[in-house]
């Protein structure tokens, strides 16, 4: 039976493969990852009457952007590839000093991989650009320009006050480009969600 370690040393290895592929793009979408190392104990020896700990090397990522508490109401109304195609964009895509998600067939390719990679069902490629379409309809992301977004920063946490705001007015200046309500495009509608 697979465990989730399995599959975190699935995922570690994918990030490593893709790693090179997600900087240098001509956006400032850079993002940055490290594998952090550490050390649990797999296993007791005795040794002559002493217990001695066996160790075992376990390598996790350092990339993270918190959610928030809100970033819930659009989870939870999110399924299928919607849902699958977020989380990887937040997790491998997404730039936490501005946001930016770069946006192209290589980035296409990659969450076909990471799907194969974590067992899920591998979509076409049409089905991915559909996808990412759904997610900006639905305003969990909305585009910035040609293969280009921009995550809905009322999904992120763990920011200061000044860094939010920095998000929410330039977030609010693509939705005002586009002539959109700025309300109505940061707290999109759970009807709009489903789906």
């Amino acid at each position: 039976m697979k465990t989730s370690k399995y599959m975190v040393e699935k995922l570690n290895a994918y990030q490593k493969e893709i790693s090179d592929g997600i900087n240098g793009t001509k956006y400032d979408t850079k993002v940055t990852n490290k594998n952090l190392n550490y050390k649990i104990i797999k296993n007791y020896n005795d040794v002559g009457g002493a217990i001695i700990p066996v160790y075992e090397s376990l390598n996790l990522s350092s990339k993270s952007i918190k959610l928030s508490l809100e970033s819930l109401c659009f989870l939870v109304h999110l399924n299928g590839h919607n849902k699958n195609l977020l989380l990887f964009l937040i997790t491998f895509q997404t730039n936490s000093e501005n946001l930016l998600i770069n946006w192209d067939s290589t980035i296409i390719n990659q969450y076909m991989k990471f799907c194969e990679t974590t067992e899920l069902e591998v979509p076409t490629v049409g089905v991915v650009k559909e996808t990412i379409k759904r997610l900006a309809a639905k305003k969990v992301i909305t585009n910035v320009k040609k293969r280009l977004y921009m995550l809905n920063p009322i999904l992120v946490a763990g920011v200061n006050v000044e860094k939010k705001n920095k998000m929410l007015n330039e977030y609010s200046k693509y939705a005002l480009k586009k002539k959109k309500d700025t309300h109505e495009e940061l707290f999109p509608t759970i009807y709009n969600l489903k789906g």
